[in-house]
């Protein structure tokens, strides 16, 4: 069982800006685009976010936001 981990108020606010600018699911397209980084710091980001339980990898360079009320990631 994964915990979920708290995100600094910098990370919270890149999140929310991809959040709001999705369909529902993020890509390394969107973060890059949504944030004004380079593709790479954009795959850094979703890899942290994942890290920490924000995010779930659905397959490569897919990823989907994990419901705000879950307490772990079953």
């Amino acid at each position: 069982m994964d915990e979920l981990a708290g995100l600094g108020k910098l990370s919270r606010k890149r999140l929310s800006n991809v959040l709001r600018n999705s369909k529902g699911c993020v890509s390394v397209g969107l973060v890059a685009e949504t944030l004004c980084v380079s593709r790479e710091q954009a795959r850094l980001y979703l890899s942290s976010w994942v890290k920490n339980g924000w995010l779930r990898r659905v397959r490569r360079g897919l990823y989907f936001p994990v419901d705000i009320a879950a307490e772990t990631l079953d």
